[in-house]
């Protein structure tokens, strides 16, 4: 809703409820997400499961704030080619049991837990969506416990990515892991199966 000013700077709302009366609808003001950043939890999209079944959404960035975001549905969830998936720093998508995330456009996360799958929950990378993943993004830790290492990095060897890369420091894990694809684990660290 809305438009561009002709040089394409400002963005011009629509007129409607949903703007604050003291800047007046419809005059030029600067939109701080230009339009193509959709942040869970605005009053449009009050849950990442509201976007990814927003047919009409094709384009921009879903930016993940800080907090738990659970997928709720009953369906999997797949992130459209055109959209950028960010994840802020202590925001975390939670894939419950027998569901699957896939990610399918560019991703932007930071070496900090964005996942955490429960059961047999997973988040899958489409083709060319990601470079590379790092267990952390899961919950892998120097200081979590063997299990919780054990299901990061099983996690991110079976989230497609096509290098797993392990961060600094000594890590261990309790269960042999299981690999079925080709796939290239990188990184400074080292990991040591205790089971």
């Amino acid at each position: 809703a809305g438009t561009w000013t002709t040089n394409h700077w400002l963005f011009k709302p629509p007129a409607g409820p949903n703007y604050d009366a003291n800047f007046g609808t419809g005059q030029d003001q600067v939109d701080a997400r230009l339009s193509k950043e959709i942040w869970i939890g605005d009053p449009l999209y009050a849950t990442l499961d509201a976007v990814l079944a927003d047919a009409a959404i094709t384009s921009g960035t879903v930016v993940v704030p800080a907090g738990t975001h659970i997928l709720s549905s009953s369906l999997d969830r797949t992130l459209k080619v055109g959209l950028n998936l960010r994840v802020l720093k202590d925001g975390v998508i939670t894939v419950p049991t027998a569901r699957t995330l896939t990610l399918n456009g560019p991703s932007t996360i930071g070496e900090w837990q964005a996942f955490n799958c429960v059961g047999t929950g997973k988040v899958l990378f489409g083709p060319g969506s990601i470079s590379q993943v790092n267990p952390v993004m899961w919950g892998f830790a120097s200081s979590a416990s063997d299990a919780v290492n054990s299901a990061a990095l099983q996690a991110a060897i079976d989230s497609n990515a096509p290098i797993v890369k392990l961060p600094n420091g000594s890590f261990s894990y309790s269960t042999g892991l299981t690999i079925d694809r080709a796939i290239r684990i990188d990184g400074a660290g080292s990991a040591q199966d205790n089971g």
